[in-house]
This record gives C-alpha cells, sequence and structure tokens, in this order.
C-alpha cells in the first residue's frame, strides 16, 4: 500500500464493490428468468398430460374425430390460399402472403371489441391498396 494513495485504495474499493454488486444482481436476474422459464415448461407439461388424459376420456369416434382433423389441418396449413385467387403458396405474392398471415388474428388481451374492429378496417384498407399497387404492377 505504500505505492497507491488513500485516495486511490478508496476508489478501487469503491469500484470493486459496484462491479461485485452488478455480478449479483446479473446473477439473481439470471436465476428469476431461469426458474420462471422452468416454471412455464412445467405448467405447460401439467397442461399437455391434462389435455392427454381429457383426450383418452373421449368416446373412441370422438377421437377418431379429432385426430383427422388435425392431420387434415396440418396439410392445409401449407396449401390454403385466397378464396378468390386459388394459386398455390410460392406463386403468391409478398403482399399476399403477409394478407394471408395477418388474415388469421383474433382481438389481442386487452383489446375491447371497437379497437378489433378498428384495426381489422385499417388492415382491410392497406390489403385493397397493395391489390391495386399489384394489378397496377402486372399490366405495366
Amino acid at each position: 500500500m505504500t505505492n497507491i494513495t488513500e485516495e486511490e485504495w478508496e476508489n478501487y474499493k469503491k469500484r470493486v464493490t459496484r462491479i461485485e454488486s452488478e455480478r449479483a444482481r446479473r446473477r439473481e436476474k439470471e436465476e428469476a428468468r431461469r426458474l420462471s422459464k422452468e416454471k412455464t415448461r412445467k405448467s405447460k407439461e401439467e397442461e399437455r398430460k391434462e389435455l392427454k388424459d381429457t383426450f383418452k376420456r373421449l368416446p373412441q369416434g370422438a377421437q377418431n374425430y379429432l385426430k383427422n382433423r388435425k392431420r387434415t389441418n396440418k396439410q392445409k396449413a401449407g396449401q390454403e390460399v385466397n378464396k378468390g385467387n386459388q394459386r398455390e403458396w410460392h406463386q403468391l405474392h409478398k403482399e399476399e402472403k403477409e394478407e394471408f398471415k395477418r388474415r388469421h388474428q383474433s382481438p389481442r388481451p386487452g383489446e375491447n371489441y371497437s379497437q378489433y374492429y378498428q384495426r381489422m378496417e385499417d388492415r382491410k384498407r392497406r390489403i385493397e391498396v397493395k391489390r391495386k399497387r399489384i394489378n397496377n404492377n402486372e399490366f405495366e
């Protein structure tokens, strides 16, 4: 301690304590994040298990119906396109793909019906503008 002054030593101690407290805070945050992640994983597992139990209690006909419906929904997911325009997914314009992805929306949590309706009206207006632009570009 002969080479450094008392003030430098105090500054050094302050820096060390600040760095250690920051590390401790980061560790606590990481631990909290890990615990919440584990908690959600466990709740999802419990929910999945509960659904499986419920599914097993259904009559066989209902089980078959749900299995077939799930299978056909998976098949349709990649192939479904606009009703009026029966083109494959890879043939659609970028704007049409965005429109399709936005099409299956529902009210957001905490959003009342008037806000949802307004958002859907805005979306319809944007889609019409994009359609007009696409049609104009195709004929040029």
